[in-house]
This record gives structure tokens, C-alpha cells and sequence, in this order.
């Protein structure tokens, strides 16, 4: 049997043949190898965000306002006016006439008006220059101690005197308020008392105890003797 001796033609085409070979298989170890990682949109944002600083909020400020310059308007300047001439007018003298009747000048006859002493009305009691002194309050000198004495002996009458029965004949419940205006007047006397309240027979209940107060000696403004007000509220609770 005769055997078939490669020729150089055949030699070629088992070169080609391998080196295709080589080649696919060259190419399909690497496709193996190399991985192609696809980053899907919200990764590659949190990604984004780890490598950044993180977001601080801050208030807006306000813009500056900018002023505008202002114009100036550019008036026309107005050329002075001549003056014009007034009329000279010529002074008249006027002479010095002679009474008819001499007339009989003595100053020590002159009378001289007194000044009118103007009256002062009431002073509120915290204006005035010298309180009212209630009795048992003359011990103590600064007007401070004097009002602060006066409105405690007042409280007292009040409290000692005043019927506590009529708020239970009268079936009151909570807090009663009554308010109370007096004068005491530059003799000394409790006068011009004026109550009131939602009730009737309170407002008339305070008004009778407050015409139990005792004279006093009264205020001063200017050192003179004067008419001073008086205000007091009157809060009780009934339970």
C-alpha cells in the first residue's frame, strides 16, 4: 500500500488550521477570566453619596436690599427777579398834646391785686406728698411705713366689721369682688364712698363698713391741707 507524503501545500493549510485554533481558544480564556461588572443606577448614586461630605442645611439670608441711586433732578435755575420799588413812605410825627385836665399821679395810692390761691382738687393717694394717718399710725416718720400702715388698718376694719354671713344668705360660691373709692377729705373725714360689685347687698355691705372709719389726720400737698382718694378692692373667696 503506498502512503501519502504531506505535501507543502498541506502544511500550509494545517498551520492555518491551528493558528485559527490557538486564536479561538486565546480569546475564550479571557472571556472567562475578565468579569464586566454594570452598575445599576441606584448604586452607582449611593456610591456617589459615601464618597461626599454630608448635606448641611442652611437658611437663606436675605439679600441686601440695593439702593438705587437717587437722581437728582436737574431743575432749571431761575434768573433773580428784580425787586420791585415800593412806594417811600414818609414817617408822620405825631406831637405830644396837653391834657385837658391834669390828672393826679400818686403811686402809693396804686392797689395791688392779691394773688387768688387756686384750689387743689383730690390727689390720688399714691401722688400725694403727705397720706392721710390713720390713728395708731403716727409712729412711724417716712411716707412709705405712713401708707403702708394706712392701708393695713383699713384692711383690718374691713375684715373685723364686714358680715361674713351674707354671702352664705345670699348662696354665693367662688371668688367675690367689690370695689371701693372713698375720699378723706382736709378735715379728716371719710366722705364721697362709692361701692360697687354684681351684687347689690355687698357693694351696700362695704359701703356701711367703710362709714365706720375713724377720723384722720389729713393729707398735705404743698403744705397745705388737702382733699386725698382712696381706692380699694375687696376680694373674698367663699367655699
Amino acid at each position: 500500500m503506498r502512503e501519502n507524503k504531506p505535501t507543502r501545500k498541506s502544511n500550509v493549510v494545517y498551520f492555518q488550521i491551528g493558528l485559527i485554533a490557538a486564536l479561538l481558544l486565546t480569546i475564550f480564556v479571557i472571556e472567562n477570566k475578565t468579569e464586566v461588572k454594570i452598575l445599576k443606577p441606584e448604586t452607582a448614586h449611593a456610591r456617589e453619596l459615601d464618597s461626599e461630605t454630608p448635606f448641611v442645611f442652611h437658611m437663606p439670608k436675605e439679600k441686601p436690599e440695593v439702593k438705587q441711586p437717587i437722581k437728582e433732578n436737574k431743575t432749571s435755575k431761575k434768573l433773580p427777579t428784580q425787586p420791585t420799588e415800593k412806594p417811600l413812605v414818609k414817617p408822620t410825627v405825631i406831637e405830644p398834646s396837653e391834657p385837658n385836665d391834669p390828672v393826679d399821679y400818686d403811686p402809693r395810692k396804686i392797689d395791688f391785686e392779691q394773688p387768688i390761691d387756686k384750689p387743689i382738687e383730690n390727689i390720688d393717694f399714691r401722688k400725694v406728698e403727705m397720706a392721710p394717718v390713720f390713728p395708731g399710725c403716727e409712729i412711724y416718720e417716712t411716707q412709705e411705713e405712713i401708707k403702708s400702715c394706712f392701708s393695713s388698718q383699713i384692711a383690718k376694719v374691713i375684715k373685723k366689721k364686714f358680715d361674713g354671713d351674707l354671702a352664705a344668705e345670699l348662696n354665693l360660691q367662688g371668688e367675690q369682688r367689690i370695689y371701693v373709692t372713698f375720699t378723706v377729705n382736709d378735715k379728716g373725714w371719710v366722705e364721697n364712698i362709692k361701692t360697687r360689685s354684681i351684687h347689690e347687698e355687698l357693694a351696700n355691705e362695704a359701703q356701711r363698713v367703710v362709714k365706720l372709719l375713724p377720723k384722720m389726720q389729713p393729707g398735705q400737698q404743698q403744705d397745705k391741707k388737702v382733699s386725698v382718694k382712696y381706692s380699694l378692692p375687696i376680694i373674698f373667696h367663699i367655699r
